[in-house]
């Protein structure tokens, strides 16, 4: 007899906030190998998140970012334009040099799914003369659910909303699952299925925060392996 193992409906009525990935069989995801591997860096926004994080300056902030090339990086999330004012210049600030400079680096700004981050991203971009990528991201765990009053209904529609936003204003869009490793694998289905319901027109691609990245390559780590299994 083979071994029964709990379904995701099993662990979500054991605990309805947190979905545990680990209490999951071992197996083993099997992908092609990537012909390509991008990287995206997120120093100067996730980076900075950290209050033991000393903020760098402006000066401090460009030179990193004239490094990235060097080091190989295809693209970076240069800050989070909806924070502040200042927030907001210093992003106008990177991608102006990226343009200038002519640097390799393609940038992206995270933001929440909704209008009051959307629009700093497309003020940066028309300031800056620079395309910007915006990074939406939304959590998508349970318990996230729970704190804001959220069910999975209303995540779909502020995603559909968010998504069609910024694409009216002429923005790229980076979707992003927040909070995936408590996720349940049937809401990261449907939080995927929506965003790509857009694609290739609206969505470059998609990421899984803190888990996988879905690009033109795929590598997928030991710990995000049982993200892939009901796929």
């Amino acid at each position: 007899m083979s071994e029964q193992h709990p379904t995701s409906k099993d662990l979500y009525q054991k605990d309805s906030l947190i979905y545990d990935w680990n209490q999951l069989s071992p197996f083993t995801c099997q992908f092609n190998p990537p012909q390509l591997i991008e990287l995206n860096d997120e120093t100067l926004r996730d980076g900075l998140q950290c209050p033991s994080v000393l903020q760098p300056t402006l000066e401090q902030k460009l030179a990193f970012l004239r490094l990235m090339p060097k080091l190989g990086i295809d693209s970076a999330d240069i800050g989070y334009a909806g924070a502040s004012k200042a927030a907001l210049d210093d992003v106008v600030a990177l991608a102006k040099t990226i343009m200038d400079e002519d640097l390799p680096v393609k940038p992206n700004c995270a933001g929440r799914t909704h209008e009051a981050d959307i629009n700093p991203i497309l003020e940066a971009q028309q300031r800056s003369g620079q395309a910007i990528e915006a990074a939406l991201f939304i959590g998508s765990s349970p318990i996230r659910q729970f704190v804001e009053g959220w069910d999975l209904s209303f995540l779909l529609k502020t995603i559909e909303k968010a998504i069609l936003y910024a694409r009216s204003h002429d923005l790229s869009v980076m979707f992003v699952t927040e909070d995936t490793t408590r996720a349940l694998p049937e809401h990261i289905v449907s939080h995927s299925g929506t965003s790509w319901s857009f694609a290739p027109l609206y969505c470059r691609y998609g990421r899984t925060c803190d888990s996988i990245r879905r690009t033109a390559s795929r590598w997928v780590s030991p710990r995000a392996a049982s993200k892939c299994r009901f796929r």
